[in-house]
């Protein structure tokens, strides 16, 4: 049997959280589903869903604070008209699940699944995010913080680094300048799992040269992968000469060597190989020559 608590306000949740083998719940769209498969061992939750405090999407001088329980509809609303540097956040909501999905569905349940297929961790990857996460101090009688880079937090296939007792209270973005997509491949326009996705993010330095970049792939490895070497690659380099076809067979190739594809129910590994390959190289052309 489930027993669901229903705490008032986020202190009582931190407290019940600090109770052994106890979870969070806000939308349940993976949890419950975790649960009837029997993947879920915990059976006892707390409800996090009236804490209107973690639904607000905030701008601060910091960056843009999106709270861990605001759900994919309302982070689409929120970016489309924003910076183009926030595109590929925009983008990869916009294709989670369907309309009931991303209603109902928050980022932060999205990121603590871990799943190697996520649609969100790529983009949140290349902007460089951190993570706000809280827990209840018993001994102090006082709230602990800690902030991490969301790089390293997801250590694998439905593992994060996440203690006992905490809570993803905030997932914060620097303030970017630079322009980014996603790209997503699937079985299918909507309502897929993907069969493997990417998000690049590019900012220009003053004399015209990639000043920065972040290229981020899902479901080729254990977890979401943010591809520095071929990063490293792009840094440096002009527009025309990305685009020559011996430098982007180049940046192929180093993409390659950074993932590790399997071959299961939904794509081989040699298909996702060249799938992720052909996402970068698109997602390239789109954002340096316009064309998608």
């Amino acid at each position: 049997m489930v027993h669901i608590e229903r705490p008032v306000g986020l202190k009582a949740v931190l407290e019940a959280l600090a109770q052994p083998d106890t979870g969070a719940l806000a939308g349940g769209t993976n949890v419950m589903v975790d649960i009837k498969k029997k993947r879920e061992k915990r059976r006892r939750f707390v409800s996090i869903d009236t804490l209107d405090e973690l639904k607000k999407i905030e701008e601060k001088e910091d960056g843009i604070h999106i709270g861990s329980l605001a759900v994919f509809s309302e982070i689409e609303d929120y970016f489309k008209d924003r910076s183009p540097a926030y595109a590929c956040l925009c983008q990869a909501v916009s294709h989670v699940g369907g309309p009931q999905i991303r209603n109902r569905g928050t980022i932060g349940g999205n990121i603590l699944c871990a799943s190697p297929s996520s649609d969100t961790v790529p983009a949140l990857l290349v902007l460089d995010a951190s993570l706000k996460l809280l827990q209840w101090n018993e001994k102090d009688q006082s709230v602990k913080e800690r902030i991490v880079a969301l790089e390293g937090f997801v250590t694998g296939v439905r593992c994060t680094a996440l203690a006992p007792g905490e809570l993803l209270t905030e997932i914060i973005l620097p303030k970017k300048k630079g322009m980014s997509c996603f790209y997503k491949a699937g079985p299918r326009k909507a309502m897929a799992i993907s069969v493997v996705n990417g998000a690049l993010y590019l900012e220009r330095g003053e004399d015209g040269r990639i000043q920065h970049a972040g290229v981020a792939m899902g479901a080729v490895s254990p977890a979401v992968t943010r591809a520095h070497d071929t990063e490293k690659r792009i840094e440096g380099q002009t527009t025309e000469a990305i685009l020559q076809p011996d430098v982007m067979e180049g940046l192929r190739e180093s993409l390659s060597r950074e993932i590790t594809p399997i071959s299961d129910i939904r794509a081989g590994k040699d298909y996702r190989y060249l799938t992720a390959e052909n996402i970068l190289e698109e997602n390239l052309k789109f954002l340096l020559g316009g064309a998608r």
